[in-house]
């Protein structure tokens, strides 16, 4: 075995799991680089098996992103550019002698591209989209609390569906705990309705043992993205023709954004948003700042449109939203 596949293995069977503490998506998301790494030497007539340590250099990374870039985005390129760099940082000191190739592997900027716009519903339309479902039927019931609590608590679609019953505190505070990336878990607090929904839930559904999944489908499987997205779909065909504002599709993420976006108009401050959304660095919170205006600006433009609506259930609303973080 040569040293660049040494290297490799142990990078993955004992850095990233044991020393760092990555996710599965983590290491999943670095495999697939060094994947199409390799895909990428082959198709430029390289032999992988003799590929060493001593080939690995800017040039040849430099080739790869840029290989990479032509089917998919900057943002693609840059994940994997992110994962190249942590292999170098694992092999700089286990192979100091190839210090100048990972120097300069190191000076392979991060490349900046467009802006991905970010996709939310105004706070009106979002109540619509959880008005849809039935909630005398128990099966659109389910839905409605699960939609709810995608909303509710704003956590990427990882997150949401690998929550089990353990996870809920059904007692004060009320809460619950979700591990997002790198592994790091974090406590979302729940409103008093909130909990109570999620309680009539477990209890109808008979969920019953700490380590079964929130949501499930009616084989008792565990939600994927996908069953979700098929879940919003449904209610989102309903709701579009109801509101002027209504756009035509909503990804599961879209609760998320329009969480934080409805967090930031409530005056909310953003390093609280950013506690409550998961993220490492307050720069990523900042895109939110830069919508508040277009989200306020599209208010404004339906006002004179609006309907009278009906009252809401109290667990859609919330004004006090610094008692409730509390």
């Amino acid at each position: 075995m040569n040293k660049f596949f040494k290297y490799l293995t142990k990078f993955f069977t004992s850095y990233l799991k044991q020393q760092k503490g990555c996710s599965q998506n983590t290491i999943l998301s670095y495999r697939d680089t060094f994947k199409l790494f390799f895909r990428f030497l082959e198709k430029n007539n390289i032999n992988i098996k003799t590929f060493d340590i001593k080939d690995f250099n800017k040039e040849i990374v430099v080739q790869f992103l840029d290989y990479i870039e032509e089917n998919n985005s900057v943002t693609t390129r840059n994940i994997r550019r992110a994962a190249i760099i942590s292999f170098c940082n694992f092999i700089l000191f286990e192979e100091p002698i190839v210090i100048e190739n990972i120097s300069n592997i190191f000076s392979i900027p991060i490349k900046k591209g467009t802006h991905k716009v970010v996709e939310y519903l105004l706070e009106k339309d979002m109540e619509l989209l959880l008005k849809q479902p039935n909630v005398m039927n128990k099966k659109e019931r389910n839905d409605m609390i699960m939609l709810s609590t995608l909303y509710e608590t704003g956590t990427r679609i990882t997150e949401f569906l690998n929550i089990r019953l353990k996870d809920i505190s059904f007692e004060k505070p009320y809460f619950i705990k979700v591990t997002g990336k790198g592994n790091k878990e974090r406590i979302i607090p729940l409103m008093q309705n909130m909990i109570d929904l999620l309680a009539i839930y477990v209890k109808e559904n008979n969920i019953i043992s700490p380590d079964q999944f929130l949501f499930c489908n009616s084989r008792g499987e565990q939600y994927t993205r996908k069953g979700i997205s098929h879940k919003i779909n449904k209610y989102v065909n309903k709701a579009k023709n109801k509101s002027l504002t209504f756009p035509d599709s909503v990804h599961p993420h879209t609760f998320r954004h329009t969480k934080a976006v409805v967090m930031l108009n409530k005056g909310i401050d953003l390093l609280i948003i950013s506690q409550f959304l998961g993220h490492e660095l307050l720069e990523t919170t900042q895109i939110y700042a830069k919508v508040t205006d277009e989200y306020k600006r599209k208010i404004l433009e339906q006002a004179y449109f609006e309907k009278e609506q009906q009252d809401l259930p109290d667990w859609l609303t919330n004004n006090d939203i610094m008692e409730f973080l509390e």
